[in-house]
């Protein structure tokens, strides 16, 4: 025995119609323009390129350098320390806000963040914080497995 059960009633004739005309197809050349899988050009593409992309980026950007920080070494916390200053004010340019948010966007567009410490005082402690682009940076394996340097 067979069920149907989209059967059309006895004498009843079915007539497809549409309202629209004809289907057109489109053809392009056939080749799909693939964007660059460098950082750079993915960078460019899906952050710069791409509003929803930017304001993804840039939100959490802001709300992960909203985040306080401590410092401590293990064993204490840290109130008043020069590194803290440091950070508060880490170069000219920028602030402790303008400087996380720069180093969390690198990490999330690249997967990498670095931070170049410049000038260092008698102390050996920098006196500037620079965010550097993760793109333009190497790292150096040593003998060991392990980075040696990063150029």
């Amino acid at each position: 025995m067979v069920l149907q059960i989209f059967k059309a009633s006895k004498g009843v004739e079915e007539k497809k119609s549409s309202a629209a005309a004809g289907v057109v197809a489109f053809q392009g050349s056939g080749r799909v323009a693939w964007s660059g899988q460098d950082t750079a050009s993915l960078t460019r593409n899906g952050f710069v390129g791409n509003p929803v992309g930017f304001r993804c980026v840039k939100m959490i950007a802001e709300a992960a350098a909203a985040v306080g920080l401590v410092l401590s070494d293990g064993e204490r916390r840290y109130e008043a320390h020069p590194m803290l200053g440091l950070l508060a004010r880490p170069n000219g340019a920028q602030g402790r806000a303008d400087l996380l948010e720069a180093l969390f966007g690198q990490m999330l567009l690249s997967g990498d963040g670095y931070l170049e410490a410049a000038g260092l005082d008698e102390a050996g402690l920098p006196q500037e914080l620079f965010v550097l682009r993760s793109d333009r940076m190497r790292v150096v394996p040593g003998s060991d497995g392990w980075s040696r340097a990063v150029r």
